[in-house]
This record gives C-alpha cells, sequence and structure tokens, in this order.
C-alpha cells in the first residue's frame, strides 16, 4: 500500500489548469448522441478485436479490414459500420522481438513530423513513430470511404495512437466528423498539443477505469498532458491510489457488469 501511494504521488494527476472536464454515461456528446453502456462495451471489443489478425471477430458480421507495419508491430483495422468508418489500434503486444515496450518508454516528446516547423505541438515520440508508420495506411482507408464520420478507437497504447491520429485527421480532414473514443490510455501531448485540442474536448472522449495506473503516465510533471473529456467507470478508491488490475483486465470486467445491470448479455451482442 505504501509503495502504491509513493507511486501515485509520483506519477501525479495533472495540474488544474488542464484537468478536462468529467462526462456521465447517457449524457448528450457534442452533437447530441448519447453514449450507452452497449457502445462502451462493443468499442471495448472492437479494441480486442485488433489484437491479431482475424477473418471474423466471435459472431459479428463486421469486416475487418487490416493494417499493419511490421518495423513498428503496429497493428490496426478500419470497419464501417453504421454509418462510421471505425479505425481501431492494437494496444501494447508482447510477442517475441515486439519493439512495443521500447516504444512505451521513447517518453521523450518530438514534433509530429507532418507538422510545420513553427508548430509547437509535440508528442509521446514512441506513439508518435507507431502512428507515423501506418499514416498513409489510415489515409488510403479515409480517402476510400465516402462516411463523413470517424471514430478513432483504441485501449492503451492502442488509444494513444488514436488520439495522435485524431490531433492529425481533425486537420488533414476538416470537412469529415472525426471523434475518438479510448480506454485507458497514458498521457501523449505537450501543453501546447493539449492546449490546440481544449476546444474538441467533447470529440475525445477518454475512458478510465477506476485508478488505472496507465493512465497516471508519463507523469504530468514531465509536461505531458490528457486531452478530451474524462468518463470513469469502475470504483475509484481513495486518492491517491494507482491499479495495474484496473488496467488489464478490469475494463472487460466492468463493461460486462454494466452491460448486465441493463439486462444485457454480451451473447446478444455478437460478442460472448
Amino acid at each position: 500500500m505504501i509503495a502504491t501511494t509513493l507511486l501515485a504521488a509520483l506519477l501525479g494527476s495533472g495540474g488544474c489548469a488542464s484537468r478536462p472536464e468529467t462526462a456521465t454515461l447517457g449524457e448528450p456528446l457534442g452533437d447530441s448522441r448519447r453514449l450507452s453502456a452497449v457502445d462502451l462495451y462493443t468499442y471495448f471489443q472492437m479494441c480486442l478485436a485488433a489484437w491479431r489478425v482475424r477473418d471474423q471477430f466471435r459472431d459479428t458480421d463486421w469486416e475487418l479490414d487490416y493494417f499493419k507495419d511490421e518495423e513498428t508491430n503496429t497493428l490496426g483495422f478500419a470497419l464501417e459500420k453504421r454509418g462510421t468508418l471505425h479505425i481501431v489500434f492494437r494496444a501494447t503486444h508482447d510477442g517475441e522481438d515486439a519493439p512495443d515496450l521500447r516504444l512505451n518508454l521513447t517518453a521523450y516528446r518530438r514534433r509530429p513530423a507532418y507538422h510545420s516547423g513553427d508548430s509547437n505541438v509535440r508528442a509521446h515520440a514512441g506513439f508518435l513513430t507507431r502512428y507515423e508508420a501506418v499514416r498513409a495506411d489510415i489515409a488510403r482507408r479515409v480517402e476510400a470511404s465516402d462516411l463523413d464520420r470517424i471514430l478513432l478507437i483504441g485501449h492503451s497504447s492502442g488509444g494513444a495512437v488514436a488520439k495522435i491520429a485524431y490531433e492529425d485527421l481533425r486537420s488533414r480532414y476538416s470537412e469529415r466528423d472525426v471523434r475518438a473514443i479510448t480506454y485507458g490510455t497514458p498521457r501523449v501531448f505537450n501543453r501546447a498539443g493539449a492546449q490546440q485540442l481544449a476546444d474538441d474536448r467533447e470529440r475525445i472522449l477518454r475512458v478510465v477505469n477506476g485508478d488505472d495506473l496507465i493512465a497516471a503516465t508519463p507523469p504530468a510533471f514531465l509536461g505531458y498532458r490528457h486531452v478530451g473529456t474524462l468518463l470513469r467507470i469502475g470504483t475509484s478508491r481513495p486518492h491517491p491510489f494507482v491499479s495495474w488490475r484496473d488496467h488489464h483486465p478490469g475494463y472487460r470486467a466492468v463493461l460486462e457488469e454494466m452491460l448486465r445491470d441493463y439486462g444485457i448479455t454480451p451473447a446478444e451482442l455478437g460478442l460472448g
């Protein structure tokens, strides 16, 4: 308990000035669309579908169009469903010789290669490297789709890549309705990057379960800031406290419990 408390103090919770607004499940989000427990569970299942290339994910009718960069081990897919182009990124993969952990720990901040030289925006170098490796793959899928709505999704480091993708696509495809939903995502941007996205907080939903440890990293005192609107699920303990279990397998367990509260089972959604 002492070690956990000290770790929480070290990680910090971010400065009050940059603390995002919070949301409640079922409240309107930006364009008055309401996010339900079914939505949250379904989007998280998409994160699981991104773990490896599949012909079919469970009993869904999802047509998963995968993309991958071998050098960075970045995997994701595009899915057109319900009038939305979903682009989903895989979380950290612990396969043999995978570079994921190294990239996760490449925590200095740098300017995105596609930004102009006078941009003050900086992002976590490791996550940014992963995004830049698949940026052209994503652009091809966006440009091949006639859907106006784009939703970027990811859990953990996959969510970090999704937020970097959001910052890029919102301006690159300004005529589209670009949004992001992430689960247990670390901080990604510097203060300038967070400030640039301050008016977009209703378009970026940051779901955090309980006292998820990963959501508290990298520490705010190193200049990192969260972006978007916070939606906290699960049980949060008295501050300061952080938990690895809240990160994994916590999200799936809590979201399944939320479904049961509404009398819904994963099998009914084709996700059992």
